[in-house]
């Protein structure tokens, strides 16, 4: 015989704090850091986000530098992304090995993002697993 346990099913229904849906979201950028392409000199924003109903999107990276140092597209997305927090500039702070934004950690925004589906190598057994990355489509 099987019993309802109302506790374990409260847990389930938060157990998936992952945003894996497209949509309009508000919340806070939790984590912001500058990174660089493994094998280009492509330049990234690389951050985490999360809902207020504690939904989270980590590592949604903005590349807005190409490799031969031209515009990429998230240059505009940085940009209105600024405009959205009242923000006229952007810093680099180095945390350990990271090259921190700290301007954005901490703040609150609006995002519209698109799930967009995508394949991973699990490490542990070299299979291609389907994932879903979210994309910024645009900051309000």
């Amino acid at each position: 015989m099987f019993n309802l346990d109302t506790n374990a099913a409260k847990t389930e229904d938060s157990a998936n704090s992952r945003i894996n849906e497209s949509g309009i979201y508000t919340g806070v950028i939790t984590r912001a850091e500058w990174t660089k392409g493994a094998n280009s000199q492509s330049e990234f924003l690389s951050i985490d986000f999360k809902d207020d109903e504690g939904k989270e999107s980590n590592y949604m990276n903005i590349c807005f530098k190409k490799r031969d140092g031209e515009k990429s597209f998230g240059y505009n997305i940085i940009n209105k992304m600024m405009a959205c927090c009242g923000l006229r500039q952007l810093n680099k702070e180095q945390l350990g090995d990271k090259l921190s934004c700290p301007e954005l950690t901490g703040t609150r925004i609006k995002f519209a993002l698109q799930a967009e589906a995508d394949w991973f190598k699990d490490k542990n057994t070299g299979e291609h697993k389907p994932t879903v990355n979210m994309i910024i489509s645009t900051p309000f």
